[in-house]
């Protein structure tokens, strides 16, 4: 009879990117001042729109991720001086924010569906 040698390999799970996404939205969230010119608002607000849009469609993949994404969403998106979410902000919008606003609970609702399956 022959030995197997077995060796146990720890395997990491991978990060959730729904993390990264809510960082990343963090870090470049602008802050308006007075002063501002329309070119640099409208460059500041392109940005965050591309941040929001990602924090919109990452599918979290853990439940940890989901509680946090929801979390968020539902703060105040630039600060306490502007008191609408991002969730609202984007349900209430027409075109594509509207779109990723409206498509964000049904994908949430998915996943915790498929995190709860196993």
């Amino acid at each position: 009879m022959a030995l197997v040698a077995v060796t146990s390999m720890a395997i990491e799970p991978k990060p959730d990117p729904i993390f990264a996404a809510i960082e990343h939205r963090r870090a470049t969230r602008p802050v308006f001042s007075e002063t501002a010119t329309d070119e640099v608002i409208n460059r500041l607000t392109e940005s965050d729109n591309e941040a929001v849009f990602r924090v919109l469609t990452t599918q979290p993949t853990t439940l940890l991720g989901v509680a946090a994404v929801l979390r968020y969403v539902c703060e105040p998106m630039y600060g306490e001086d502007f008191g609408e979410s991002i969730l609202e902000h984007s349900l209430g919008a027409p075109g594509d924010w509207g779109d990723v606003g409206r498509a964000f609970l049904p994908m949430i609702a998915n996943v915790i569906a498929r995190l709860s399956a196993g």
